[in-house]
């Protein structure tokens, strides 16, 4: 990995994940919650200076094939969408088996609807 793809606005760094259980659990616990027609969306705000993001697909949603473009499609949005997101924001968002129907693209309108209240206002 060269030095620029490092420092892209447009990449995911570990720093923008949720990785340990603790930090599911405390934004499951505390966070508010949304639900759309293929994910549910749990945020909880911090006092980080940037959003992060975990997923949860369980194998409700279908075999690993499925499980893995459902994840591919939310972390490419959340990473191009990352740079208009609030300050602080922790994301969880767990995929409902009624993801594993729909394409690509309405998984994107799903979380584009999802995550509008967490962007910044423009002025």
């Amino acid at each position: 990995m060269t030095e620029e793809t490092a420092l892209s606005p447009l990449s995911f760094p570990k720093e923008a994940r949720l990785l340990v259980a603790e930090a599911f659990r405390r934004v499951m616990g505390r966070g508010q919650r949304r639900q759309g027609k293929g994910f549910l969306l749990c945020y909880l705000e911090t006092a980080d200076d940037q959003a992060r993001l975990g997923l949860t697909v369980s194998r409700k949603v279908g075999k690993a094939v499925v499980r893995n473009r459902v994840k591919r499609v939310a972390r490419e949005c959340f990473r191009q969408w990352r740079g208009r997101f609030r300050k602080g924001c922790d994301c969880v968002l767990v995929a409902r088996p009624a993801v594993a129907r729909v394409s690509p693209e309405a998984m994107r309108q799903d979380l584009a609807t999802l995550f509008a209240p967490l962007m910044k206002r423009s002025v």
